[in-house]
């Protein structure tokens, strides 16, 4: 039998299959209907000169929809043994991608065996296009002013391409007879065509973003093109590190992105992997997106001095306004806090005279206030509960490093000391606390004299000489660090100050006298313990170490236990 051209159409409904015969009989064509519905068509003895004549048969359709019987089916397998050559894969690697046998593969290749679905599909996938590239499309998408047509299929759409789009797929969905809205895999010819009928590719772009989402973590990412809506949902993933729930928890992390009018809007829904540390949501449009905190202690770090407060806050993120689209507009502010309770520091519950200690100042804030000696370590965890109904109970941490940069003042000794020789003296210097801490062990800090210098005139030989301003820098000691020290203990200090020496040239009796000056000064009142520090200066505010009038000893360290003038002095932190 050779059939004469003949045009085949499926209805798929009975008004359809009568519009059909009317639209043929006013044509004046021959319509015939093909008892029951019956699918099956003959293609017997059509002398295919090639196996790709096949598909303009429309055979790839009957494999998915039909029952097919062909006669010569190793006419067919040549396809699959030139796609695997042009893919430069051995039959060993093609089995092995296939989950069959080189053996099998070769029966199949020869046309002795038909090819079972399921293998059709992998071997689809393990050769790319090379299967389909060179075939002709049968059924062209065509695409004019408002229209997208696939054979008799036609679908008005709008002018942009995501309409375009759309009504591509739901022409397919019907040519395939599968449920609108449910999954659908598109074969590497229709994503081809329909790129072909578009005429342009859709470049889409993800750059790095300053972030300034409220809440927000790491690095925000713009997707272009801006406002690129999808007819599938699409799946948006942040990994996340540690450092990005400082002052937070995984548990609280969301997604947001900002709209059109500069609103930060949080995703209605995200998904927590704590094991692969990702949060993800799905999107419904390109836009700026970012991964936030949906609670934080603020700040989540904080650097202070000794003896400072730093001040915590509490910032929950809580939906302002619902919206119909799959994001909300949200606040993350002190008063949308949860539930606060247990404050502590390293775990203490409030703190200890050695960490630092914090207390609740309102209901969403607390204050943190670093002790009076840097401790050690030199950072300390801030911790506080919070309960709420979005997030549960979690515990919030803010690590803050207390430092001491040190004191910075002046020392006054009035004229006259033990040789007097001197007018007043003036000291200038910054004490800058020492790292590693030597006193730590006895409950003290020390900080060095790191920078400074003492001014004087002096009269050279005891008076028989003239005078001259003498200006010296302070000393280093042996081991290389600064000669002059301040220690600091609970309520007690003491502290000496030691200048390099300098040539001073003065006028003798008409004659040059060269002289080696320097000067030494010793505030401790001759402290021998450092556990009671009897005899030193006091103070009750660690931020100001100040004296007026103290009995101070100058000159060698012999002179130490000896007071010879006295002198007035105040440091405060710097």
């Amino acid at each position: 039998m050779f059939p004469v051209d003949f045009a085949y159409a499926h209805a798929r409904s009975l008004d359809e299959a009568l519009d059909l015969l009317e639209e043929a009989h006013a044509a004046g064509q021959e319509a015939k209907l093909i008892a029951g519905g019956q699918s099956l068509l003959p293609m017997m003895k059509l002398r295919l000169a090639a196996p790709e004549e096949a598909w303009e048969l429309g055979i790839e359709d009957a494999f998915a929809d039909g029952i097919s019987l062909i006669e010569w089916p190793e006419r067919l397998g040549a396809l699959l043994r030139a796609a695997r050559k042009r893919r430069g894969l051995s039959r060993k690697q093609a089995a092995v991608a296939a989950g069959t046998t080189p053996g099998q593969l070769r029966r199949y290749e020869r046309g002795e065996e038909s090819v079972p679905a399921s293998v059709c599909a992998q071997l689809a996938e393990c050769y790319g296009d090379d299967l389909t590239a060179h075939v002709p499309l049968r059924m062209p998408v065509q695409i004019s002013a408002g229209a997208v047509a696939v054979g008799s299929e036609r679908r008005t759409v709008g002018f942009g391409t995501q309409d375009v789009i759309a009504g591509y797929v739901d022409i397919v969905h019907r040519l395939r007879d599968s449920e609108p809205g449910g999954p659908l895999a598109l074969r590497s010819s229709d994503i081809f065509a329909l790129a072909g009928a578009l005429g342009a590719d859709t470049t889409v772009g993800i750059q790095p973003i300053t972030n300034f989402a409220i809440n927000g973590v790491g690095t925000a990412y713009r997707f272009t093109p801006d406002g690129m809506t999808f007819t599938q949902p699409v799946t948006l993933t942040f990994t996340y590190t540690d450092a990005m729930t400082a002052g937070s928890a995984p548990q609280a992390l969301e997604i947001a992105t900002q709209d059109a009018n500069g609103y930060w809007l949080k995703a209605a829904s995200v998904v927590r992997d704590f094991n692969a540390k990702t949060v993800s949501t799905t999107i419904p449009h390109f836009s700026d997106w970012s991964a936030i905190e949906g609670v934080q202690l603020r700040p989540p770090s904080a650097t202070i001095s000794v003896t400072k407060a730093q001040n915590l806050t509490v910032a929950t993120c809580q939906d302002d306004i619902l919206l119909s689209d799959p994001v909300q507009k949200y606040d993350c502010a002190p008063d949308l806090t949860p539930a606060v309770s247990t404050w502590a520091v390293d775990g203490a519950p409030n703190g200890t005279t050695g960490t630092g200690v914090v207390k609740a100042t309102g209901s969403n804030v607390g204050t943190y206030t670093a002790p009076a000696a840097v401790p050690n370590p030199k950072t300390v965890t801030v911790s506080v509960d919070t309960d709420s109904s979005q997030y549960g109970r979690l515990t919030l941490l803010s690590n803050i490093t207390i430092t001491n940069t040190g004191y910075a003042g002046s020392i006054d000794i009035p004229a006259g000391d033990a040789a007097g020789t001197m007018s007043a003296q003036h000291v200038e210097v910054a004490w800058t606390a020492a790292v590693p801490n030597p006193l730590a062990e006895v409950g003290g800090v020390l900080y060095y004299g790191t920078a400074g210098n003492w001014a004087a005139t002096v009269s050279g030989n005891n008076g028989s000489c003239d005078s001259q301003a003498v200006t010296e820098d302070l000393a280093i000691a042996n081991d290389g660090n600064p000669a002059s020290v301040l220690e600091v203990y609970g309520g007690k200090y003491r502290f000496s100050i030691s200048t390099k020496q300098k040539l001073v040239v003065f006028t003798c009796a008409g004659q040059p006298a060269a002289t080696y000056i320097e000067q030494n000064i010793f505030v401790d009142g001759c402290v021998t313990d450092q556990q009671t520090l009897a005899g030193a200066p006091t103070y009750s505010d660690p931020n100001l170490l100040a004296q007026s009038g103290f009995q101070v000893a100058t000159g060698s360290p012999a002179n130490g236990c000896r007071p010879t003038t006295t002198a007035s002095w105040k440091f405060t932190p710097n």
